[in-house]
């Protein structure tokens, strides 16, 4: 598993899983207990994970979610 992104807002994390799910790409979140008990920005964050082979497809997926919070 590789480093999608580092997210400390559990709506933004719920968000991206229920995208990477909905799409059939493999993830796994790292440190999400402890980032829901204690939002520190930097210090606690839930690290997304991916599958190395789902990493491109995953990064677009990004991008477009990304994209959509600034419209």
């Amino acid at each position: 598993m590789v480093l999608l992104k580092r997210i400390n807002d559990q709506l933004q994390l719920r968000i991206l899983c229920d995208a990477l799910m909905d799409r059939g790409i493999v993830y796994q979140v790292d440190n999400q207990g402890i980032n829901a008990l204690m939002p520190v920005p930097g210090l606690f964050d839930a690290r997304l994970m991916v599958a190395e082979d789902d990493l491109a497809q995953a990064r677009q997926v990004l991008v477009d979610i990304e994209g959509l919070a600034r419209e």
